[in-house]
């Protein structure tokens, strides 16, 4: 049976884009193990009943989930499957070759089952096989790509000091990079580079606060003095569902902008900044357009930024530089606005040069887990074709 009492919400859990560890058996249609006594101990970061039913494909035979747990520790910071399995083998356990199916002589299922989710706990907690890891601070190091965006914007940063012509060529910069590039965290990186003490980040899409949340909890918050806040509430959650971290909320997050002292980094749906009205803005966001933002990022630009409400947001923002962040910016590439001097792209076929053309003299391939690029083309029918060539339709792929 599914464990529910670790994730309440089993559904909302695995809708998060969060790794996780999961645990599976394989029965007959019946209910029947037909592997009893051995374990798959597995990782995703999709649904966990998908990736499952994935690896089973025999006919007559099913996969039930015992356990999945987020794999996040104590101090915030990541973990992967193989750190469990590696403790597993440490301990005793015994391991299919080249699976991920372990055993253990004289453990019932049950006691297994139990067996392994204590590994897990442990390796959460950093107790026992990874007391070593408690407290340990985290390090990140950029990947030359995500460097190089962060020194290519600094430099237009600093013409952008320089000349106050308020041109908006000038002071603000795209990043026209594919997805999984990093954005979030290398975003954190240039704002720290450009010591910014008020940061501000816009998006249409609420649920994107999550990435940025956990980012600012993993890698910003011991190294920096930024406090986090958010118009969501936002909560992080480790092992077992505990809060480790709550983002402050908007009058927490007032308070410290009006400081000229503090650091802050606040959160903010366009939803939630733009008013009924198209003259007015939410009341209690006054003090949104009363700081003096030193960086202004938008996530997801190509998204809803280039509406008449949201021109007339931006309008009324006193901000310094802002950094528009997509995977698909296509409308902004052919606008006025960006060309060469204020745009950094990173596209898959770059990731695939650098993934294939590493030079190893230069240390491990930073690109090497980076999955394989496989491009399909499609011929079109001939119908489509024509109605392509007809001047009846017009087609817009921005």
């Amino acid at each position: 049976m599914f464990e529910s009492n670790k994730i309440t919400d089993h559904i909302a859990i695995q809708a998060i884009n969060n790794k996780k560890i999961y645990i599976y058996t394989i029965t007959d249609l019946n209910g029947k193990q037909v592997n009893e006594g051995w374990l798959k101990v597995g990782e995703t970061i999709r649904k966990t009943d998908t990736r499952v039913k994935e690896q089973v494909h025999t006919a007559g035979l099913k996969a039930e989930v015992l356990f999945e747990e987020l794999a996040l520790d104590i101090n915030g910071a990541g973990f992967t499957d193989k750190d469990i399995h590696n403790s597993l083998i440490k301990r005793g356990f015994k391991n299919e070759a080249g699976t991920e199916w372990f055993t253990a002589n004289n453990l019932s299922q049950n006691d297994l089952l139990e067996s392994i989710k204590g590994v897990v706990k442990s390796r959460i907690n950093c107790t026992e096989d990874f007391e070593q890891l408690k407290n340990t601070g985290k390090v990140f190091k950029l990947r030359p790509n995500q460097q190089a965006a962060v020194d290519t914007t600094f430099e237009r940063w600093k013409i952008a000091q320089s000349d106050k012509s308020n041109l908006a060529s000038i002071n603000q910069f795209l990043w026209n990079a594919k997805p999984r590039f990093g954005k979030t965290l290398t975003a954190y990186e240039f704002a720290q580079k450009i010591e910014a003490k008020k940061i501000l980040i816009i998006t249409q899409r609420t649920s994107i606060s999550d990435s940025w949340h956990k980012d600012y909890y993993q890698w910003v918050r011991d190294k920096t003095q930024y406090k986090f806040g958010s118009s969501k509430s936002n909560q992080l959650k480790g092992g077992g569902g505990r809060i480790i971290h709550t983002a402050l909320s908007k009058s927490e997050s007032m308070k410290i902008a009006a400081d000229p002292e503090e650091n802050l980094i606040f959160y903010i749906s366009f939803a939630d900044i733009k008013g009924k009205s198209e003259s007015e803005f939410k009341n209690n966001n006054k003090w949104i357009f009363e700081t003096n933002w030193n960086l202004f990022i938008i996530d997801e630009t190509h998204e809803g930024s280039e509406t008449e409400k949201a021109i007339e947001v931006f309008e009324n923002l006193n901000t310094d530089f802002t950094l528009h962040l997509s995977g698909t910016p296509f409308k902004k590439i052919v606008g006025k606005d960006f060309n060469d001097k204020n745009t950094y792209t990173w596209s898959y076929a770059d990731e695939q040069e650098y993934k294939n053309e590493w030079d190893y003299t230069n240390g491990e391939n930073p690109y090497a887990e980076m999955p394989k690029l496989n491009i399909f083309t499609y011929q079109m029918s001939l119908d489509l074709r024509r109605a392509c060539q007809s001047e009846e339709y017009s087609f817009d792929f921005a």
